[in-house]
């Protein structure tokens, strides 16, 4: 009974978050954070919850549909990261270690009715740095 439990909480904590990481950090690690640089030019951060394996597949849909969600009329994805942090120490179970990861996609994302070129958005992230 307790390695099912174990189970459903790795598969639980697994999943992409929607959680608003603008309002805190999440105690499964992920959600999203979305920042505005300009009328249609947006920072999105996206973080899958802490599992023992990666979920590139999930933060990179996830990360589109904000950029989609944020950009009604299409957009373009400027200057993409993708990367894996190991949140704490490996946790053992049942004699295997199982390290504590978050997948990230982070990104900008320019909205096609930004009335920016894609060279004007990266002078402005330049800018920003």
């Amino acid at each position: 009974m307790r390695a099912l439990l174990v189970a459903i909480v790795l598969v639980v904590a697994g999943c992409a978050s929607t959680h608003d990481l603008s309002q805190g950090p999440n105690v499964w690690g992920g959600g999203v954070y979305r920042e505005p640089l300009r009328p249609g030019l947006h920072w999105i951060v996206v973080k899958s919850n802490v599992a023992p394996w990666t979920n590139r597949d999930t933060v990179v849909a996830q990360w589109q549909e904000e950029a989609a969600r944020l950009c009604a009329g299409g957009h373009r994805a400027l200057r993409i990261e993708d990367l894996v942090e190991e949140e704490h120490e490996p946790m053992f179970l049942f004699g295997l270690s199982l390290p504590y990861l978050v997948t990230v996609r982070k990104g900008y994302a320019l909205c096609d009715s930004a009335g920016l070129s894609a060279e004007d958005a990266e002078r402005i992230i330049d800018a920003r740095r």
